[in-house]
């Protein structure tokens, strides 16, 4: 692989797409389990702790990082334009890289099986943004008229 396939801007800029995606989840999350408190008219902190370890939460969590993720290489291989695939493994590689660095720093973060999944998941989550991107950006084809279709524009 040629450095030169990488677009470092189409990278960046579906890195930070991903990561605010993965904001925007963990906001509606954050709001959904305010709510469930609320309605149940317990917002103590013990509770609030309960809600958010929930497996229900932590699975939409999951899954909404997972789009996320998916949405950041399909952004990057929208900016690229070409070699697509690179860019959106690039993606996914910074995003991992990113995501192990987290666990490290700061282990009691997120549990192990939802850090063992992500692990998993990451690039190829990415490299099917890029799929995406290239399944919905290829032109239209049209056919060329055949003469038996445009006979009765003939003027004989």
């Amino acid at each position: 692989m040629k450095i030169s396939y990488i677009k470092p801007k189409a990278v960046l800029i579906g890195v930070l797409t991903a990561m605010g995606g993965y904001t925007l989840v963990g906001l509606f999350l954050g709001i959904i389990i305010v709510i469930i408190a609320a309605i149940g008219h317990d917002m103590s902190p013990a509770y609030l702790t309960a809600l958010r370890g929930n497996i229900s939460v932590r699975l939409v969590g999951l899954m909404g990082a997972t789009l996320s993720t998916c949405l950041g290489g399909y952004v990057a291989a929208r900016i690229a334009r070409s070699s697509i695939f690179w860019n959106s493994f690039a993606v996914g590689c910074l995003l991992l890289t990113l995501m192990i660095t987290l666990a490290v720093l700061w282990p009691t973060l997120t549990p192990p099986w939802k850090l063992l999944i992500g692990l998993v998941v990451t690039i190829p989550a990415a490299l099917l943004g890029g799929y995406i991107n290239r399944r919905h950006d290829k032109p239209l084809q049209t056919a060329e008229p055949s003469a038996a279709a445009n006979s009765h524009l003939r003027r004989e």
